[in-house]
C-alpha cells in the first residue's frame, strides 16, 4: 500500500516539474532576444503630409470672453492628449517641404499656429508647449508690434523665437485682402503683404516665409501676389469654391466651444476643416 502511496506521489510530482517546464520555455519564447525589439504600434503607422492637422489658435485666457479664446486647461488637456496619442510637432517649413516632396511620417505630426501675436501666447501658452515638448508658429499682422497692451512687443518676439517658435506673416494691418483687392486694387494688397514681410524679417532677422490670410479670405490674385511677396507656404481655415488651389494649407479652428471629445474628432482626416 506504501509503495502504490509513493507510486502515485511521485507520477504527480513529475506531471507538475514537465507542465513548469513548458510554461517557463513558451515564456522565454516570447521574450524578445538581444538582437530583437519588441513591436510598437508605430511601426505600421504611415501619415500623408497633406493630412497633418494645422490647429488655429488666437488666444488663452482664463476667463474666454469670445469664441477664439480658449483657457490653458482646455489647452493642456489638448496637448495631454496629443502626447499620450504619440503626436509631434512640426513647422511650417518642413510641412511644405514634406507636401511638396509627397512624403509620409512613420508617427503622427501635428501643426500648431497662433494668430495675431496675443500676449497670451507668451505668458500661458509657451510654458505649456514647452512642458509637453510641443513647438508652435506665431501668425504676426505687423501693426499690432508697437507695444500694444495684451499684444506682443517686438523683444517679446524675439523671446518668442528663440525659445523655438517660428514667427510668420498675417499681413500688416489683418485686411480682408480680397475685399482691398476689389476697394484699392492690387498695389494695396501687395503693400499688406510685401511690407508685413519686410519688418518681420528685418526684426526677426531671419527669412519670413509664411502667410496666413486674415481671416482665410484669398482668390487668385491674392495668391498670386503671395507668392510674387515671397511666401511659399500659404495658409487659410476653410477652402474658397471659387478659387480651387491645394497649395493652400487649410486649418483647423479651435474655439472656447470645442470639447475634448469635439477635438479628437477634429484630427481625425474625415474631421478636418475643408475635407
Amino acid at each position: 500500500m506504501m509503495l502504490k502511496r509513493l507510486t502515485v506521489i511521485t507520477c504527480l510530482f513529475l506531471a507538475a516539474a514537465f507542465t513548469v517546464a513548458e510554461l517557463t520555455t513558451a515564456n522565454d519564447a516570447s521574450q524578445p532576444t538581444p538582437d530583437q525589439k519588441p513591436p510598437t504600434p508605430q511601426q505600421s503607422f504611415s501619415m500623408d503630409a497633406r493630412d497633418v492637422p494645422v490647429l488655429m489658435y488666437h488666444h488663452l485666457d482664463e476667463h474666454p470672453n469670445t469664441s477664439g479664446a480658449i483657457t490653458p486647461e482646455q489647452f493642456e488637456a489638448q496637448l495631454q492628449w496629443l502626447d499620450q496619442m504619440g503626436y509631434r510637432s512640426i513647422n511650417p517649413d518642413q510641412l511644405v517641404d514634406s507636401i511638396e516632396s509627397g512624403d509620409t511620417f512613420s508617427r503622427p505630426k501635428v501643426l500648431m499656429t497662433f494668430d495675431d501675436g496675443y500676449r497670451s501666447t507668451l505668458t500661458h501658452a509657451l510654458p505649456l508647449l514647452e512642458t509637453y515638448g510641443f513647438e508652435a508658429t506665431l501668425f504676426i499682422y505687423t501693426e499690432r508690434i508697437q507695444d500694444t497692451p495684451g499684444h506682443l512687443s517686438a523683444d517679446e518676439l524675439l523671446v518668442m523665437q528663440s525659445r523655438g517658435i517660428t514667427i510668420a506673416s498675417h499681413a500688416v494691418s489683418h485686411a480682408d485682402l480680397p475685399a482691398l483687392l476689389t476697394k484699392e486694387g492690387l498695389p494695396a494688397v501687395q503693400h499688406e503683404l510685401n511690407h508685413s514681410r519686410e519688418i518681420l524679417e528685418s526684426l526677426m532677422k531671419t527669412e519670413v516665409t509664411h502667410l496666413a490670410f486674415p481671416y482665410g479670405a484669398y482668390c487668385p490674385d491674392v495668391i498670386n501676389a503671395a507668392r510674387d511677396a515671397g511666401f511659399n507656404g500659404l495658409f487659410a481655415i476653410t477652402r474658397n469654391r471659387d478659387c480651387q488651389d491645394d497649395t493652400i494649407v487649410q486649418r483647423i479652428p479651435v474655439l472656447r466651444e470645442t470639447t475634448l471629445d469635439e477635438f479628437r474628432t477634429l484630427l481625425s482626416p474625415s474631421g478636418k476643416t475643408g475635407s
